[in-house]
């Protein structure tokens, strides 16, 4: 006990809990080796504390409170007796007690630490700075007032002197005339002495009326003349005491001497010393300062403008605030590393021997020419053939048609025991025909493992907003710049891994990105997907969650998206990019994410589909991108006019072939993996790409996020949400407000062109299920466009298209 003292038990508390972790939970407890170290440095700081402290006469733990132990952290090689504390031995253990605790944290939060150090010293920069500069402005004011009025060598300048006669001036008082009042002891009778205030540097006397007040005992003493000169008399009354010589009594004109101090007595009235002098600086004051008038401030500016000159150099004070902070970003160490894994060589090659085989028992000769090994599938590359076996003259053979191996897919499936094979017509950049077969044993994929690559490297740099997607069938890292998309839609069933990915490219871009280049948006009506991020500095606004406030908002950003063309307008330039190269303050990228489109299409479809379009076609220019993501890609969802404005997709795993088609506009979804298993059709790709989604847990994002929310960001400019009015119209040109429906123009533009009008056709022209083609007949039916319907056929066009 005297060696560990009470700092035994959050040491042994500690050793206690490693022991069980290493026993348990060994990997665990080696990935998180720095919250190990940082936890010992801590107790050992908290031992450190319990060393300062003496321990009670005849206590078990020893001298101090944290028994020897604590006193060797503490206090060695200086040591001090608890009847003869020194000072700086003291603050020297509290320092070693303070850099434990500071070495721990820094373990555990190195760039926060960083930070932190950094904001210090520029802080302690800025209030030296601060506290010259006022010790400069107060010499600088001292120095004004005393050059103002100032004593000569001839005398002391009197100001505001007021004569017999009641007029005013200013008169030099030559030295004699105070040799006259402070010694009592000259024959000749003392100057008549008038005036207000006397200079400041004699602090001598004040006339206040008739009286003089003396202000400065060391040179007016009473005490002392009263004791040395029998000539000075002391006149007590009931309401002051008042000193006078005889020669200054006897003349009436002469004010009277009130000695001020505490050997006078308790009997003192309460007397304004100051009186005089604060009558003498009003009228500096109101020398300078000209009086205010009705709606003009002090400086002549009204105050209409000082207040658009405070806006301004308000926002033009937020902008230099967040250029000159000192952004970072966080580091790499606070992903998880990426997973080791692979396929074996034997399996590859029995898979390869097994379709090859399975092809050659129908008759079709193929070889397999290419392998690409990626973390959930390996892609197979089957070279067609020569039909016959090659057997026939050269003019004579033919190659093995494509169709004949695709045609084989079930085939193939049932000789692989795996029914999610998916065929590849043309691999890109090869002659083969590509057959991605699943792993036995899928290798996980998480951010780090793309983000450790040297493709990503390269290519973080160049992209404006760089996310890291996952790896592709070929084991190749697959990136994406959204601001090329330049809007994305994201769909896949529960579970197949759609809110991963959103997690994804938010945490990709806040590894790569600070609030300087881009601002975020969050919709998530479900309420637990993207509300994790509450409260990082990149948010334009608080994540929403409510569908009626989702509507607001994007109202609100229509409204931003108009400003931002003003703004590029008034620049002279096309784009965001023009304009952040010239303009000394950059314009950030918006990048708004809806993350269940559905839950907002069922509140009001018509409103948010017609806002999400119009931020869709004119938002590219000035650097606002979407990402929308739905589990339900129903054409009630996806509707045609969103399609068309979203050109790139990423599909999870679907239900159905339908759902692939609306997504993809091809099968292919519908035979996905799930978990992260993903079809990507950027808009440069004419054909889906399969990827491996990258995985993000939950402490990885909190850790980001935690980064983000402590970095002390200053004040950023924000989205008023509710700035947007209800009255205002954002609606597209070409939409109906009469029918409420924005694909009604449409069909009556596409009727002036046709004698005849199908549901048909309207289902095949504007890519929409049945029930809305019926539903828009009916319309146009009720506006005098189509006439009736019969049976069977299709309705003639009759007119009135205005």
């Amino acid at each position: 006990m005297a060696t560990g003292g009470y700092g035994a038990l959050p040491i042994g508390l500690w050793g206690v809990l490693f022991v069980y972790l290493a026993l348990t939970q060994t990997r665990w407890l080696i990935s998180r080796y720095r919250e190990t170290i940082s936890s010992l440095i801590i107790v050992l700081g908290g031992v450190t504390v319990l060393g300062i402290f003496e321990a009670p006469l005849g206590s078990a733990t020893g001298a101090t409170m944290g028994g020897r132990f604590g006193e060797i952290l503490a206090r060695e090689p200086y040591d001090w007796h608890r009847y003869d504390l020194v000072l700086w031995q003291q603050a020297l253990a509290w320092v070693r007690a303070g850099a434990l605790f500071a070495i721990g944290a820094a373990f555990q939060f190195p760039a926060a630490f960083g930070m932190g150090l950094k904001v210090i010293w520029i802080g302690a920069l800025m209030a030296m700075s601060a506290s010259v500069s006022l010790f400069m402005m107060a010499g600088g004011v001292a120095f004004t007032i005393a050059s103002k009025r100032h004593r000569d060598k001839s005398g002391v300048w009197v100001e505001g002197a007021e004569r017999d006669d009641g007029s005013s001036s200013a008169t030099s008082l030559p030295v004699e005339a105070l040799d006259d009042i402070t010694d009592p002891k000259r024959e000749e009778p003392a100057p008549e002495i008038r005036g207000d205030v006397f200079d400041s540097s004699t602090e001598f006397v004040v006339d206040i009326g008739n009286t003089i007040i003396v202000e400065d005992e060391e040179q007016f003493d009473v005490d002392d003349q009263l004791e040395s000169d029998e000539g000075w008399k002391s006149v007590i009354q009931d309401d002051a005491s008042v000193v006078s010589h005889p020669s200054i009594a006897a003349q009436d004109d002469l004010p009277e001497f009130v000695a001020v101090g505490d050997h006078i007595g308790d009997d003192v009235p309460d007397v304004d010393v100051y009186e005089g002098a604060d009558e003498f600086f009003e009228a500096e004051i109101d020398a300078f300062v000209p009086e205010e008038q009705d709606g003009v401030a002090h400086n002549g500016i009204s105050e209409a403008t000082e207040e658009a000159l405070e806006t301004i150099t308000s926002g033009a004070a937020i902008e230099a605030a967040m250029n000159a902070f000192p952004w970072s970003l966080p580091s790499g160490e606070n992903l998880s590393k990426p997973p080791k894994g692979g396929v074996a060589t034997t399996e590859i090659k029995a898979t390869s021997d097994l379709i090859e085989e399975t092809l050659d028992d129908h008759g079709i000769a193929v070889t397999v020419d290419q392998v690409r090994v990626g973390p959930t599938v390996t892609m197979y590359g089957l070279k067609p053939g020569w039909k016959g076996g090659g057997t026939n003259s050269k003019a004579q053979r033919q190659r093995v048609r494509v169709d004949t191996i695709l045609n084989r897919e079930k085939d193939i499936a049932l000789a692989l025991s795996s029914p999610n094979i998916r065929f590849e017509s043309v691999v890109p950049g090869s002659s083969v025909v590509g057959i991605e077969v699943p792993n036995a044993r899928p290798t996980p994929v998480n951010l780090r493992t793309v983000m450790d690559t040297p493709e990503w490297a390269e290519f973080a740099e160049d992209a404006a907003l760089p996310v890291p997607l996952g790896m592709g069938s070929g084991g190749d890292p697959v990136m994406a710049d959204f601001a090329k998309m330049p809007h994305t839609l994201v769909a896949g069933a529960t579970g197949s891994g759609k809110s991963v990915c959103m997690n994804t490219i938010v945490t990709g871009l806040l590894m790569t990105r600070t609030p300087l280049d881009l601002r975020m948006v969050m919709i998530d009506p479900k309420r637990v997907e993207l509300t994790p991020y509450q409260g990082i500095p990149h948010l334009y606004a608080p994540v929403i969650v409510e569908p009626e406030r989702a509507v607001k908002a994007l109202k609100a950003l229509v409204k931003e998206m108009m400003d931002r063309f003003s703004t590029l307008e008034a620049s002279g330039v096309k784009n965001i990019t023009s304009y952040n190269e010239k303009s000394a303050f950059k314009m950030p990228y918006l990048l708004i994410l809806v993350d269940e489109l559905a839950d907002l299409m069922l509140t009001s479809s018509s409103e948010v589909e017609q806002l999400l379009v119009r931020l869709a076609q004119l938002g590219r220019a000035t650097g606002v991108h979407l990402v929308v993501a739905t589990q339900r890609p129903s054409v009630d969802v996806v509707t045609g006019l969103i399609k068309a404005n979203f050109p790139s997709r990423i599909s999870f795993a679907v239900g159905s072939q339908v759902d692939s088609r609306t997504i993809l506009d091809a099968t292919g979804a519908d035979r996905l993996l799930g978990k992260g298993d993903m079809l990507y059709k950027p808009i440069d790709l004419s054909q889906p790409v399969r990827v491996q989604g990258a995985f993000l847990g939950e402490e990885e994002i909190e850790t980001i996020v935690e980064f983000w929310k402590h970095v002390g960001a200053p004040p950023l400019p924000q989205l008023d949400v509710d700035e947007a009015g209800d009255d205002e119209d954002f609606s597209m040109p070409g939409f109906s407000e009469d029918s409420g429906d924005a694909l009604f123009m449409q069909a009556s533009t596409m009727a002036k062109s046709q004698k005849t009008l199908s549901t048909s056709l309207l289902q095949r022209r504007l890519r929409i299920g049945y029930p809305r083609a019926a539903r828009l007949m009916d319309e146009l039916e009720d506006a005098g466009i189509v006439g009736p319907g019969e049976p069977g056929k299709p309705r003639q066009v009759i007119g009135n298209l205005s």
